[in-house]
């Protein structure tokens, strides 16, 4: 058993780049994790690779319910919750904008909403 055997983890932004790499190495430690992304095909396959030790959420960390739903699933699923790592993260062109000079209200809205609000729902 790894350094993490026995414990829960969930990671929000977890179903892809770094968060899924994250979560990876948590299961191969012995940790059971839950991750959660704005994809479905994205959680389906994070799902895949984390096996049964893993459970994936299809949730937006901009929704302020999104971090305790997956902490409750994390609980029924894994009988506990040891903690959380927080990378979900994106950039507003990703929303449509361009460089800083032509961001619109919105944008500006939407990525401070998912880099640096969501940390603290």
């Amino acid at each position: 058993m790894g350094q993490l055997g026995g414990k829960a983890i969930v990671v929000i932004g977890g179903t892809t780049g770094l968060g899924l790499s994250a979560a990876r190495r948590f299961v191969a430690e012995g940790a059971r994790v839950v991750v959660t992304g704005r994809n479905p095909d994205s959680a389906r396959e994070a799902a895949g690779l984390l096996g049964p030790a893993g459970l994936a959420l299809n949730q937006d960390a901009r929704d302020p319910a999104s971090a305790p739903a997956a902490i409750d699933r994390c609980r029924e699923a894994f009988g506990g919750f040891d903690g959380i790592y927080h990378v979900a993260g994106g950039s507003g062109r990703r929303m449509g904008d361009g460089p800083l000079h032509e961001l619109t209200d919105e944008g500006w809205s939407a990525t401070l909403d998912l880099n640096l609000t969501s940390l603290v729902w």
